[in-house]
């Protein structure tokens, strides 16, 4: 289940034909070549709120989705709620392999947890790529303390583990955040 947002970048799991189009069709025919390989098939459904959706459904217990699409950092939010499978708990799923990216799995785990993961078979985590733009010079001039020796300052504080200094900091970050942006006003 992925996001209706009309963006091509999030139906890169599965499309439902070939069209002309290099990507569209390379992912058609991987997943054609999958499907027959292991004998199973991805059926493309669409919500206007995915992780309301999925964690209505999981919570209700009624195995209508296999797997969701939602932005992260919504879904990061619902880690605890029961709504996502410890993906460490899941017989013969390996999250060593390569086709698992390990620069997401190894910072989101929660010591033996894993609630989400992404790999080769998603693309559009390549486009949805976000940022944070920091003008030294702006910031000098505002008194605002220099954000790359906080980060790795809370980093390090937090054993490196992003989940754990989002979690443990979440307040302090929302508050410096906040802060941050009345300067900029």
């Amino acid at each position: 289940m992925t996001a209706n947002t009309g963006s091509t970048s999030m139906y890169t799991m599965a499309v439902d034909e070939a069209n002309g189009e290099i990507l569209n069709d390379t992912i058609y025919n991987r997943n054609l070549a999958l499907y027959s390989k292991y004998n199973f098939s991805i059926e493309n459904l669409y919500a206007d709120n995915v992780l309301d959706t999925m964690t209505q459904s999981a919570l209700a217990a009624d195995d209508e989705y296999d797997v969701a699409l939602p932005y992260l950092a919504g879904a990061a939010m619902k880690a605890d709620s029961g709504a996502f499978m410890n993906l460490y708990d899941i017989e013969n799923l390996n999250l060593s392999k390569n086709y698992w990216d390990q620069n997401f799995n190894t910072p989101l785990s929660l010591g033996d947890k894993l609630y989400f993961t992404t790999g080769d078979i998603i693309v559009s985590d390549d486009d949805v790529l976000m940022m944070i733009l920091y003008n030294r010079d702006l910031a000098d001039d505002l008194g605002i303390e220099n954000l790359y020796d906080a980060v790795t300052n809370a980093a390090a504080e937090c054993s490196g583990n992003l989940a754990s200094l989002i979690a443990s900091n979440s307040e302090a970050a929302s508050e410096a955040a906040m802060s941050f942006i009345k300067k900029l006003q």
